[in-house]
């Protein structure tokens, strides 16, 4: 009875493993797809503050001194300000703006965030002055003067605008022990004076949630229909006809790599490139050669099904399931392959969702 159970137990963690693989894998295709088309789009968020006056009453942007600075000096001859709205920050919003990054923001930049409207500023990367930097980092050095955005004021570089542009009657933030912020998992950015995509797959999670509209009309993102899959296991034998192969149809391989044995449940990942496996590994003869691959091109099925694979799943649901083993998300050459995703990857679903 028990080994019965154990049995269940096993084909429903492979399953749950299974659909989120799947789903982690349409979320990269959708990142993948976006990161190339807003390659040339950011944007900044300018803080409340910057449009009250010393009195804490509300100015116009045209007596705003860190927004002209922005606007006539700053982003001129590097980006070209495309659309501004004007917009609450709530911390649903934040907790967006802060996906894939692996930081959080302190209480005090929090507050700032959200006491009144903000402005949002959608950029186009002209680039005339900085090509050999992104659009990401640019913009990040334009504002600090270096290419990271700090975690602390005090570590601000002198003059830059930032520091020129901090709220009336703000100190220094951020002061931390080093024993204490070396057991912080994650960084604490205290900001002062606007928020800034920290990364490119950052900025596209910013855009989609603050330029939903926009983003969706003007680069849809249309997801591929579910092809069916098989996964193929070979010997070393057939690695020299295996390899034509892989060139020939590489548009139809979904997954490939060289594992040390078939050694489930944990095979260990010598290379994903047929060739460099030839070149810098030693041959034992043990090793097997894994390949999923897609069904919808008859003819590139039967040329991986005609080198004589030792096994081919049986079923489109026995192949997602067999994946799971030998391609994990994290897996690397050089990993004990373990299945599904951790606990944080799983937080993940969801960051395309529509406008916050």
């Amino acid at each position: 009875m028990k080994n019965i159970q154990e049995a269940i137990a096993a084909k429903e963690a492979a399953k749950n493993a299974a659909i989120e693989a799947k789903a982690r894998r349409k979320y990269e295709a959708k990142m993948s797809h976006y990161l190339a088309v807003l390659d040339r789009e950011t944007f900044i968020v300018l803080f409340p503050w910057i449009f009250t006056d010393e009195e804490g009453k509300k100015r116009d942007k045209k007596h705003s001194p860190p927004y002209l600075e922005l606007i006539d000096q700053i982003l001129p001859g590097s980006y070209s300000v495309e659309q501004e709205i004007r917009r609450d920050i709530d911390d649903e919003l934040i907790a967006e703006l802060m996906k894939e990054t692996n930081c959080n923001i302190s209480d005090d930049t929090r507050h700032l965030m959200k006491d009144g409207k903000a402005m949002v500023l959608r950029l186009k990367y002209t680039a005339t002055r900085h090509d050999e930097l992104d659009s990401v980092t640019c913009l990040i050095n334009l504002l600090y003067k270096e290419t990271d955005v700090p975690e602390t004021t005090y570590e601000l570089v002198e003059d830059c605008y930032i520091q020129r542009h901090s709220p009336p009657s703000f100190g220094e933030c951020g002061h931390q022990d080093l024993e204490s912020m070396s057991t912080i998992p994650d960084k604490l950015f205290c900001l002062t004076t606007a928020w800034v995509p920290l990364s490119a797959r950052n900025k596209v999670i910013g855009l989609q949630a603050l330029f939903t509209k926009y983003v969706n009309s003007n680069f849809p993102y249309q997801e591929e229909e579910d092809v069916p899959v098989t996964l193929f296991k070979f010997d070393s034998t057939k690695r020299k006809e295996l390899a034509l192969a892989l060139e020939a149809y590489h548009k139809d391989v979904v997954n490939f790599a060289v594992f040390e044995r078939d050694k489930l449940p944990h095979p260990k990942m010598l290379t994903k490139n047929i060739e460099r496996f030839e070149e810098e590994f030693e041959k034992t003869s043990y090793e097997v050669f894994v390949c999923l691959v897609k069904k919808s091109s008859p003819e590139s099925f039967l040329s991986f099904a005609g080198i004589g694979p030792y096994h081919v799943s049986e079923t489109q649901e026995k192949a997602l399931e067999e994946a799971t083993h030998y391609f994990p998300v994290e897996c690397e050459p050089g990993d004990e392959c373990d299945e599904g995703l951790s606990e944080d990857e799983g937080e993940e679903e969801g960051m395309f969702d529509d406008e916050v």
